[in-house]
C-alpha cells in the first residue's frame, strides 16, 4: 500500500473490468463494492482529503468508515 511507484503503474480498470482477471477468478466485483468494504484508513491520503473537502462543502460530517452524515445545526 505504501509503494507509490507500484500503485502508479497499477491498471485498476483492466483488473476490475467486466472481462478482467479479477472477474474471471472470482466473478464480477465493481469498484463501488470494493470502496464500500474499505475502511477510511485504507484510502489514499488524496482520496481522504477530497472526501473531507466534499463533506465540508456540503455541510456534512465524515464518519469513518466513510459514511457521510449531515451535521446537526449548532443553533
Amino acid at each position: 500500500p505504501g509503494d507509490e511507484e507500484a500503485l502508479s503503474q497499477f491498471d485498476a480498470k483492466r483488473l476490475l473490468g467486466r472481462n478482467g482477471p479479477l472477474a474471471e477468478a472470482v466473478g464480477s466485483i465493481t469498484p463501488s463494492c470494493i470502496a464500500r468494504l474499505m475502511q477510511a484508513e485504507e484510502f489514499h491520503p488524496d482520496v481522504r482529503a477530497l472526501l473531507t473537502r466534499l463533506s465540508d462543502g456540503f455541510g456534512m460530517e465524515l464518519d469513518p468508515p466513510v459514511t457521510i452524515r449531515r451535521r446537526l445545526s449548532s443553533a
